[in-house]
Order: C-alpha cells, then structure tokens, then sequence
C-alpha cells in the first residue's frame, strides 16, 4: 500500500462486510433471497480444519468481471492465517457466512475468522463474534414479525 489505502493498478481490496443475503457460487451467485442467504456458520475445532481457513479480509483480488449479473474476483489470500497475522492451529474453531450453513464448506477453505479459545485469544474474533450474535439476532426478529 505504501502510504495508500488505494489498491494497485487493476485490482481491488477484498473487503468483508457481514450481509444476510450473499450471492455465492453454490448457487450459481444467484441474488434471489432464497438462495443468496449467508447464515453464520460455526466450524467446529473438532474438524481440524483450523490451518486451513482463508483470511481474506483486506487482500489483493484481480477483477474477473460478472457472473449471472454479480461482479466476482479472484482473491489473494492467506490460508491459516489469523487477522492478527498469526498462524492458526488446526484445532481452531472459525466462523464464516460461506456455505450458506452447510457444514462441509468448512474442509473447502472458506473466507473465515478464527474464534478465539483459551489458547488463541483475540480481540478481532471477539468482535467477530459480536457481528455472528447481530446477525443471529436480525434473523430471529425477522421471523418473530411473520
């Protein structure tokens, strides 16, 4: 960045902003709120798939144009690395809205974030986790007024 919060030439930041509806590839990155719903997701420590979550939350992704109407890009992110720029153990729990809840997405490297556990503390995943509690709060207040 060199003093610049501006990305290179031809590329973009990933950025990631927590959102009910995502369009993503499982479903042909179609926009209809049935299938672009983004539940938070919890993948367990238990998997041991911890080493292998992508922080991709400010890195360099080269434009790839639209699919079905929605812009895409190729990312250039770390595997295993925490927000804080550490390694993450295989036996970390992470969060992450891709999937669209269905927990074998945890093994294909999703966009994600740590959790924070007594062995990795973490004031990002704290926060991380505050965003998940808002959004599982939104949801419920939304069927409560149907």
């Amino acid at each position: 960045m060199q003093g610049s919060c501006e990305p290179p030439s031809g590329q973009i930041w990933s950025y990631y902003q927590v959102r009910r509806h995502i369009p993503q590839e499982i479903n042909d990155w179609s926009r209809r709120p049935s299938q672009s719903l983004a539940p938070p997701l919890i993948c367990s420590a238990n998997l041991q798939q911890g080493e292998h979550l992508s922080n991709c939350f400010s890195f360099a992704c080269d434009p790839s144009g639209e699919i079905n109407g929605v812009p895409v890009a190729t990312c250039h992110c770390p595997e295993g690395e925490s927000l804080e720029g550490k390694s993450v153990p295989a036996n970390t729990a992470f969060a992450t809205q891709a999937g669209q809840g269905n927990e074998d997405i945890c093994s294909e490297h999703p966009v994600s974030g740590p959790l924070p556990s007594a062995e990795t503390p973490s004031n990002d995943a704290f926060l991380l986790l505050n965003v998940i509690d808002l959004l599982i709060g939104q949801e419920q207040e939304e069927r409560r007024q149907k």
